[in-house]
């Protein structure tokens, strides 16, 4: 399913080689009155063959999901994710050429795109079409032909809609917090609790726990993610993928029976990504799975020394509080990633800030990282944990 999301390189030659056939031919007054040609230049009659609506099946791409794919008299195509295409995922308009068309991207994901955004079409013998090329799809790409996992090569066709294309999916993968576990056998067996957030900016973050050797586990993955309908990408900031030393590609998806499931690695120590069943929860979790305390001095004038607690909840999330003699506590709160089986470090994202940063651990547990007191600049505190 990774390698499903990997780009393929822009068509732009085709799109050349539409004008350039454009241009080679001689113009004739009297047949432009003649013929009714759509807005982008393409008469009707040359793509009559290809007019209907299709379902694209991508379940053998390793995508669980039916995308529907249009082209009118007119010479205007759509991609949608609904079956009457009543919504918009890319479009444009369809151009003949010596041998199939060429579909020419104007709009994705509602937005107007660049002249150059191409992908190749061909009609074939049982009136389906097979796709050449990438296809933008809302904020996500497919690509034909591709190579799924087991190594063999896809094409991406799309078969005329009367005769099916594959169970409709009305499941779609949405923001929110996701939660499942993973078991390991064997002499070390190991259950990982794994939660998973999609946030609403468009990156995602887990948290994981697991015991070993008698004490609690962390570890922590990060990085942005893109919804297509019911499966999701996700490019991890933490994990690298050991074929191509690229960030690891992970996928959540939803299947027709509302079912999730992830393909996600679950920490350092594992040697490759598993698949695992999410269930999506209603709210989030209110366990607190570790807690630190400390104290911060600051000198304003005066000493004024603040105490400090840190507590970390099942999803990562946690809530920084640092109290003194001045007034209200000031509290802080957002996503902390650790990993102590074997880097002993992690990420700090507060609510509030675009990107994380960085945290230790020592070979005791203490925590170091930048806090907020409330005002003024964060501040690099210490943090020991509190005796479960």
């Amino acid at each position: 399913m990774k390698k499903f999301w990997l780009v393929l390189l822009s068509l732009a030659m085709a799109l050349a080689m539409v004008f350039g056939l454009a241009a080679c031919e001689p113009s004739d007054p009297d047949k432009d009155k003649d013929e009714d040609k759509d807005p982008g230049g393409t008469t009707e009659n040359e793509i009559t063959e290809v007019v209907g609506d299709y379902s694209v099946d991508l379940s053998e791409a390793g995508m669980p999901m039916v995308v529907y794919f249009q082209i009118k008299e007119d010479g205007s195509f759509l991609f949608s994710g609904k079956e009457d295409f009543s919504q918009e995922k890319s479009a444009g308009t369809v151009s003949k050429l010596s041998e199939g068309y060429v579909l020419l991207f104007s709009r994705v994901n509602g937005e107007t795109v660049a002249a150059g955004k191409t992908c190749n079409i061909t009609k074939d013998a049982d009136g389906g079409l097979s796709f050449d090329g990438t296809i933008p799809y809302g904020t996500a790409n497919f690509a034909s032909p591709m190579e799924n996992d087991d190594g063999a090569t896809i094409v991406i066709r799309a078969v005329p809609l009367s005769e099916g294309g594959g169970t409709v999916n009305e499941y779609t993968v949405e923001a929110g917090t996701y939660y499942g576990t993973h078991s390991t056998s064997g002499g070390m067996s190991t259950t990982y609790e794994y939660y998973l957030t999609l946030r609403e900016d468009g990156k995602f973050t887990a948290f994981v726990t697991y015991s070993a050797m008698g004490q609690t586990m962390m570890g922590y993955d990060y990085g942005t993610y893109a919804v297509m309908g019911s499966a999701c990408r996700m490019t991890s900031s933490v994990y690298d993928d050991k074929e191509s030393g690229e960030d690891l590609l992970e996928s959540l998806t939803v299947d027709t029976e509302g079912v999730y499931t992830a393909d996600v690695r679950m920490s350092r120590m594992a040697s490759d990504t598993v698949e695992v069943t999410l269930e999506k929860l209603t709210e989030s979790p209110k366990t607190v799975v570790a807690s630190y305390e400390g104290t911060h001095t600051i000198s304003m004038g005066m000493p004024i020394e603040f105490a400090l607690s840190l507590e970390i909840y099942a999803d990562g999330r946690y809530l920084f509080s640092a109290a003194s003699s001045m007034g209200e506590p000031s509290t802080e709160e957002g996503f902390i990633g650790i990993e102590n089986a074997m880097s002993n470090a992690g990420i700090l994202l507060p609510d509030g800030m675009s990107s994380p940063a960085d945290i230790t651990l020592n070979d005791e547990g203490a925590l170091t990282g930048l806090f907020s007191m409330g005002a003024g600049s964060r501040q690099e505190v210490t943090l020991t944990p509190v005796a479960a």
